[in-house]
């Protein structure tokens, strides 16, 4: 028994492929960035330790896989992934940041929490963006 491999999509079909995800995902993301954003304001004030950090940190982690599922997504939907990652480096780091929480060497200096801050903010802000219109150049997924 052979197995076939499917043809590659042509250019043109994954840049329309692209630009329905990024059209279909927007709202969603958009709603996930903000509810982000409150989860990390709302761990700076609870109690450490308690059930309700707990939650908040389960929850932050959650919508966190959940960005980096849409950027893998589209990711591998690109039709030319070199330059989706060229335009979009800076969010590379900004799904790092909060993974970097993990590295007790961090924590004393209080850059993670800042950098979660920064990145809850910058994940709304894009997606504030997305709703509001389209890149300067028309590229649908350098929002």
């Amino acid at each position: 028994m052979e197995l076939r491999r499917r043809p590659p999509m042509d250019a043109d079909y994954r840049d329309q492929v692209a630009r329905d995800l990024l059209e279909r995902l927007t709202p969603v993301m958009s709603g996930l960035g903000l509810l982000f954003l409150l989860v990390v304001i709302a761990e700076r004030l609870v109690v450490p330790g308690s059930g309700a950090a707990t939650a908040l940190a389960v929850a932050g982690w959650v919508l966190w896989a959940a960005f980096v599922a849409e950027f893998a997504t589209r990711l591998a939907v690109a039709s030319h992934r070199g330059r989706f990652l060229r335009t979009n480096w800076w969010q590379i780091i900004f799904l790092l940041l909060p993974f970097l929480r993990v590295l007790r060497l961090l924590k004393s200096l209080r850059l993670l929490r800042t950098g979660r801050v920064v990145s809850s903010t910058v994940r709304s802000s894009r997606s504030a963006g997305r709703l509001l219109g389209t890149a300067p150049h028309g590229c649908p997924w350098c929002h």
